[in-house]
This record gives structure tokens, sequence and C-alpha cells, in this order.
């Protein structure tokens, strides 16, 4: 698995969890060098991309990532009304699947709950949330996430 992102700290995260390699993509001059890099280690680009970041432009960007039958999982783009340019060529040409994935039947909580518990001794489910905030506070928590001062807060609801 290859994690690209822009916070350095999120890419530890996706070591911590098995990422064989992570690549910071603002230490590329422009998205064909990222572009390369990846096609490098991928001996030519990868059979499956899972886009997760929520922000259009990298979802254009992540078709150019995939190989000749290649498919995208998308599930980050949610924000109604955000839109993005890209050649729908690209798809039809190297016959790429696209799969929006957006939200899951009500017994995958439940799985993934039993999933936690049994492997929380594996994988350090802790360091996916660096902060913590009272609930009275939710709307700096919001401003924190979105300014990428932290990965994910954790919300607190006291009596």
């Amino acid at each position: 698995m290859i994690v690209l992102d822009r916070v350095a700290s999120r890419l530890e995260v996706a070591r911590a969890f098995g990422a064989c390699e992570t690549v910071e993509v603002d230490r590329f001059a422009s998205a064909d060098d990222l572009r390369a890099q990846f096609d490098a280690l991928t001996g030519g680009g990868a059979d499956v991309v899972v886009e997760v970041s929520g922000v259009p432009a990298v979802f254009a960007q992540g078709l150019f990532y995939l190989r000749t039958k290649g498919r995208y999982a998308v599930m980050g783009t949610i924000s109604p009304g955000l839109t993005t340019e890209f050649d729908p060529g690209a798809l039809v040409r190297r016959s790429v699947s696209i799969h929006g994935i957006n939200r899951y039947p009500p017994d995958y909580l439940r799985r993934a709950l039993r999933f936690l518990a049994a492997h929380e001794d594996e994988f350090p489910f802790a360091r996916l949330f660096d902060a913590q905030f009272p609930l009275e506070q939710v709307q700096l928590a919001l401003e924190k996430s979105r300014r990428r001062e932290i990965q994910r807060a954790t919300i607190r609801v006291e009596p």
C-alpha cells in the first residue's frame, strides 16, 4: 500500500498501519513529478486507488495514478456543489472503473467495532485521534481540522 498526503504526521500514522511507502505530495515541484515518482514506485500505476481526501481536484488527479483497467474507489468527496475538471477520455482509453462509496449498511458499524476490539493490540488506533475537545469547543475542533493543524478530533460529551 502506498499513501500520498500533504501532512507528514498522517504519513507517519499510515506507516504505523502498514503502508509500504508514503509520499509527501508537497515535496514535488509539479503534479507530473509526483506522478513520475508514483509510477516508479508501482511499476506504472496502481490497480486500485482509494480517494479519501475530500478535495475535488484530488479526484481528477487520482485517475492518472491508475493503470489500465484500474479501479477507483472514491469516498472522500461528499460535499455538494464542489466540482473539478477532468478528462473523461482518460477513463475510456484506459477502461477505468469508478466506484462512489457513501455510507454503509448499519451492520457494518457493529462489524467495525468488533474488528477494533479484536485488533486493538495490533494497530495503533489511538494515533488516529490526536486532539480532544469538549462539546462546547466543537467549532474550534472543526477549524483546526480544516486548517490541518490536527488529524482527527475527539469530541467529548460530558454530563
